[in-house]
C-alpha cells in the first residue's frame, strides 16, 4: 500500500514538471541587411570610383557586389572618406568593407580580409627613359613625388634609411604636375592611378616613362571587421564565381584607362 503511494506521488511530481525543449541553434552573430562600402574620395580606376557623368560609383567592387547584392540579398550603398578615415569608419563600425591590403592599415589586427580580389602593382615614372638595368638599389639621394602619408612597400626602406626624400603632394594629379615641372626625379603611382593622371589635358606636352619593373606588388581584396567573419565565407565564394565566370576580367578591361607608356606629347592643336 505505501509503496503504490508513493509510486503514485512519484509519477504525478514528473508529469507536473515543466518540460524543456530544445531550441534550435542561433547563429553567432546574425547576418546584415545592408553593407556600406567605404569609397576613396581620390577615386581609383578600374577598382572603384564616381562617375561623375552618369552620377553613380562604378568599377570592379561595385561589378562584384552587385551581383553579390542580386544573390544575397544584402543591400549595398557606398559612402565616401578619404583613404585614411576610411580604415576608422571599418573599426568603429560607421562602414563594413574598403578595399585595400592590411599591409597599409594602422590596426591590422582588428580586421579581416578576403581572398585576394586582383594584383596591385606600383611604379616609377620619370620625364626621361629608365635604363633597361634599371633597380631602385642604383638610385642615392633623390627626390620622389608621393601622396601624404601613404604607404608605399617597396620604397618604405629607403625612406627609411634616408636614401630617397618624399616630396609629398594631395592628389594624384599634384604628384604627376610636380613631375612634370620637376620639383622630383620620380613620381610613384600604380599604373591606372599614373595613367589617370597623365591623361590630365594641362600635361600633355609631358613625356613620360614608366620603370622596366614595379616597386611592389601587393594583392588588393575587400577589408572589414574581425566581428563580420560570417561574411568573410560568402565574399569568398562569390570572389571565386566572379573570377571563373570571366566577370572579373571583362571588368577590369571595361573599367581601365586606355594610357599606355611610353606617354609622349599628345596635345591637340587649337582648331
Amino acid at each position: 500500500m505505501l509503496k503504490s503511494l508513493f509510486l503514485s506521488f512519484a509519477l504525478a511530481g514528473l508529469l507536473a514538471w515543466p518540460t524543456v525543449y530544445a531550441e534550435e541553434p542561433q547563429p553567432a552573430v546574425a547576418p546584415a541587411k545592408r553593407l556600406i562600402v567605404s569609397v576613396n574620395t581620390l577615386s581609383v580606376l578600374p577598382y572603384l570610383y564616381f562617375d561623375a557623368k552618369q552620377g553613380i560609383y562604378a568599377g570592379l567592387v561595385v561589378d562584384l557586389l552587385s551581383s553579390f547584392e542580386d544573390r544575397s540579398k544584402i543591400a549595398i550603398e557606398y559612402m565616401a572618406a578619404s583613404a585614411h578615415r576610411s580604415e576608422h569608419d571599418l573599426i568603429t563600425g560607421t562602414a563594413d568593407l574598403y578595399l585595400s591590403n592590411l599591409n597599409w592599415l594602422q590596426q591590422p589586427e582588428k580586421l579581416i580580409a578576403t581572398k585576394p580580389l586582383v594584383p596591385h602593382a606600383s611604379y616609377l615614372y620619370s620625364t626621361r627613359p629608365f635604363a633597361e638595368d634599371f633597380a631602385l638599389d642604383h638610385l642615392h639621394q633623390v627626390r620622389i613625388c608621393t601622396l601624404k602619408r601613404y604607404v608605399y612597400s617597396g620604397l618604405a626602406p629607403y625612406f627609411e634609411r634616408g636614401e630617397f626624400e618624399r616630396v609629398n603632394g594631395p592628389s594624384h594629379i599634384s604628384s604627376a604636375t610636380m613631375l612634370a615641372r620637376g620639383r622630383c626625379d620620380f613620381a610613384v603611382f600604380n599604373n591606372f592611378n599614373a595613367a589617370v593622371a597623365f591623361s590630365d589635358p594641362n600635361l600633355c606636352e609631358a613625356e613620360i616613362y614608366q620603370s622596366p619593373q614595379p616597386t611592389s606588388v601587393m594583392a588588393l581584396a575587400l577589408v572589414m571587421r574581425a566581428d563580420e567573419h560570417w561574411l568573410k565565407p560568402l565574399l569568398d565564394e562569390h570572389i571565386e564565381a566572379f573570377r571563373a565566370n570571366g566577370q572579373l576580367q571583362a571588368s577590369m578591361k571595361r573599367h581601365s584607362p586606355r594610357l599606355t607608356f611610353p606617354k609622349t606629347h599628345s596635345c591637340v592643336p587649337a582648331g
